[in-house]
């Protein structure tokens, strides 16, 4: 094997493990207190969307509907009754959807995208402009 192609193997392999890298220190559990779970409820605030993982390994989806000293309510998704949930069993809090600050980062990004697109398209245009084929002249 040619030293190329054995260069090209070892980035690979490197990447692929910086890549695993994140994921693999995300996946060990963490033990929340209820006094950290209940300002992460506190902080996503009543009405927002949220993912509890439970330490009994149950996961509820739904709305945050109100906050309390040793629990908050929850109203599941397709469920009317209001559930409470203790902060001690609660494993880990996730906001579900898009915040204002990703919202914004996903237009920027957009944005940039687009001018970046917009700028080749308009090299690309003026590269190959004598290129373009002429109509022909009529007598």
């Amino acid at each position: 094997m040619d030293g190329f192609k054995c260069l090209q193997r070892v980035i690979a392999c490197l990447v692929i493990s910086a890549l695993m890298l994140p994921a693999a220190s995300y996946a060990g559990p963490k033990n929340k207190t209820p006094i950290t779970v209940h300002d992460q409820v506190v902080k996503l605030g009543v009405g927002r969307w949220v993912c509890v993982d439970e330490t009994n390994g149950l996961t509820l989806v739904g709305r945050i509907t109100g906050v309390g000293d040793e629990s908050f309510g929850m109203q599941l998704h397709n469920y009317p009754e209001i559930t409470d949930v203790r902060y001690a069993d609660v494993g880990r809090v996730r906001g579900v959807g898009l915040t204002a600050k990703g919202a914004l980062i996903m237009t920027g990004a957009f944005v940039a995208a687009a001018v970046v697109g917009g700028l080749i398209l308009h090299h690309e245009y003026e590269v190959h402009k004598h290129d373009m084929p002429t109509m022909p002249v009529l007598p």
